[in-house]
């Protein structure tokens, strides 16, 4: 997969994030992003992170689609992703927060000086959880709308300590 991607796209581009290798398109349209499933510990979170973040509505102007399976130059099981590319202006990270306040998210993660963390956000009572918010993975387009390019979404589950209630896999 790797070799098939770099000689498809060239050489990555330099925003390499912990669990992606990103390209961009020839034509500059779309990212093409080689996404670690061993990020999420299992299949299922990385699907499920995506679904999440295309039904989030910051997150409509950049639909993320799986195109393919395959292994990296590790051997490591891999997902391919292409996702429109997103042109605009670069955020706060007090515009990242505000604009997650506003739509019902409160800041959850404490850093060890005992302060929030300002990029892990939870909305309870949607279940909804959403972290790694920071001024690489938030654009602001022209029309001063954001768009979430690289969140990292989950339900929030009763593992998570968050007071969630879902829960994922079969059931009892």
């Amino acid at each position: 997969t790797t070799e098939y991607l770099a000689e498809n796209y060239g050489e990555p581009i330099d925003t390499e994030g912990g669990e992606s290798v990103v390209y961009l398109s020839p034509d500059g349209t779309k990212v093409i992003k080689e996404n670690s499933i061993i990020y999420y510990g299992e299949p299922q979170l990385a699907l499920d992170r995506m679904v999440l973040h295309n039904s989030f509505g910051l997150s409509k102007d950049a639909p993320l689609t799986l195109t393919h399976f395959g292994r990296n130059e590790y051997g490591d099981f891999v997902m391919i992703i292409e996702q429109p590319f997103i042109q605009g202006e670069k955020v706060t990270q007090q515009e990242i927060v505000d604009a997650m306040e506003a739509l019902g998210y409160e800041l959850y993660a404490k850093k060890s000086d005992g302060t929030l963390r300002q990029t892990e956000f939870v909305n309870k009572e949607q279940g909804i959880v959403i972290n790694d918010l920071h001024d690489e993975n938030v654009i602001k387009l022209s029309n001063g709308a954001y768009v979430i390019i690289d969140g990292d979404f989950r339900l929030n589950t009763s593992n998570l300590g968050l007071g969630g209630t879902r829960t994922t896999g079969p059931t009892e």
